[in-house]
């Protein structure tokens, strides 16, 4: 009977998590990104995320660079594959990344960004993209991060903050009677943290937690805050002009059903 149960709660995880089967990586000289814009994917695993709090973020997220023949960037650590939960196994790309790192060259000046940990392997992922963005000059640059596809663990709550409670709260109810110590430490997606927080100018104070490091473009950036849509606030002016936009963007989803999904179908 204990066998059984343990079947009936494992088997609709494995069927979610299911491997791509086997691929070979692609060398980073080899990655040629051509279009406006492009979709970076990093290391969506059950190891980390157990929750599959980011999946369905992912995929529409994939779903949505595909409809407009964005490439597809699959970010994937060499080890435990088998963890991976990637729903489309065809993307541009594989690319081998331990950490989130990346050091291909990235033509496009707009990317989105799901995947990893948003403390961690995003972390590093949006780190790259600064250092490698840093050699850019005379455009516009914008990076999307899309809240439904990057997974947490609260890293950036405070003591002080008025919704720590709350959040404490969340975690313990996803993490109820776990397995054991072995079954992966619960995460939320960072569309459900902004749930927790609820108060907007709290959601957009705790999101500022973890920007880019935009000091290392070059002095002719204004750095812009968005979120959904509308411009929050500018983090850094322009030193030199004339001046470009550098836009750091943060989106709910990018599901066809969201409103930020809708506004851009016909790009």
């Amino acid at each position: 009977m204990k066998k059984l149960a343990l079947s009936l709660v494992l088997f609709p995880l494995s069927c979610m998590a299911a491997p791509c089967g086997p691929h070979s990586y692609t060398n980073p000289a080899d990655v040629k990104l051509s279009a406006p814009a492009a979709l970076l994917v990093t290391h969506p695993s059950t190891q980390w995320d157990g929750r599959f709090s980011s999946k369905i973020g992912v995929d529409a997220a994939v779903a949505f660079a595909k409809s407009r023949k964005f490439p597809v960037v699959y970010l994937e650590g060499v080890s435990g594959q088998d963890t991976y939960f990637f729903g489309d196994c065809e993307p541009t790309y594989w690319v081998a990344s331990y950490g989130g790192e990346f050091s291909f060259e990235v033509a496009p000046n707009h990317i989105y960004s799901v995947g990893g940990h948003w403390e961690l392997c995003q972390r590093l992922t949006q780190e790259t993209l600064m250092q490698i963005w840093s050699t850019k000059t005379g455009v516009d640059l914008t990076f999307t991060e899309v809240l439904d596809g990057l997974y947490s663990y609260g890293a950036y709550v405070l003591e002080s903050d008025p919704y720590r409670a709350d959040f404490r709260r969340f975690i313990e109810v996803v993490s109820y009677r776990r397995p054991g110590p072995d079954w992966p430490k619960p995460k939320l997606n960072l569309l459900e943290m902004m749930g927790i927080i609820g108060d907007r100018n709290l959601q957009i104070a705790y999101l500022k937690r973890n920007l880019p490091s935009y000091s290392q473009l070059g002095p002719e950036y204004e750095t812009q805050l968005w979120y959904n849509g509308q411009m929050v606030e500018v983090l850094a002016p322009a030193r030199t002009m004339p001046k470009h936009i550098f836009k750091v963007e943060f989106v709910d989803s990018l599901y066809e059903g969201s409103g930020y999904g809708r506004g851009l179908r016909g790009l």
